[in-house]
């Protein structure tokens, strides 16, 4: 009888165990099913801090020449910004989706020649690569911005601020949430 009691004990604690090991075998299932609120203006705000950063570093004014120039054409960049490639590619990527990141990352302008790269984890410019367009608007705090859709998985909104002639600046963007966090479609400017 006691090694009964015994066997069945036994058995009711790997049952037990078991069930606790599945419980705890998927944490991320459980994170997925907490509901995410939509995006909030200050999301947006956030996201347009370094989206202006970042629309200067690949359509304005590239990083500026901080070394020779490799038998690529690749000039090393200054430092005082990024410190290196990682910083750079870090500062992208908390701004944009993958897809968007990747673009400005490895194919911009082109995707045999992308406007930066690392070397020895230094950041490398292709000075030549993009003619620079000229930067007019208005983005100090007093811009607005008016939501036209907004769930939790996306949000479109549109953005509204002066150029420096003091007239009307309006341009859309859009949002997704990706890896928990909001994250701009493209650059907005």
């Amino acid at each position: 009888m006691k090694k009964l009691l015994a066997i069945l004990l036994i058995l009711t604690l790997c049952l037990s165990l078991s069930a606790c090991k599945n419980n705890d075998e998927n944490p991320s299932d459980k994170a997925q099913t907490v509901a995410q609120s939509e995006c909030t203006e200050h999301d947006i705000r956030l996201l347009m801090e370094t989206n202006l950063d970042c629309y200067y570093l690949f359509y304005v004014a590239p990083l500026s020449e901080g070394g020779g120039t490799d038998s690529d054409g690749y000039t090393k960049a200054e430092t005082s910004f990024f410190a290196n490639y990682s910083e750079l590619s870090d500062f992208v990527t908390k701004t944009y989706t993958k897809e968007k990141s990747d673009f400005l990352l490895y194919q911009y302008p082109s995707k045999e020649n992308p406007l930066y790269i690392e070397k020895d984890g230094a950041i490398y410019v292709d000075l030549d690569a993009v003619d620079p367009d000229e930067y007019f608007i208005m983005w100090d705090d007093s811009y607005t911005i008016k939501f036209t859709e907004n769930t939790t998985e996306k949000c479109s909104f549109t953005l509204t601020t002066t150029d420096f002639d003091g007239n009307e600046y309006v341009t859309d963007g859009s949002a997704v949430f990706e890896n928990g966090k909001w994250l701009l479609t493209d650059i907005v400017y």
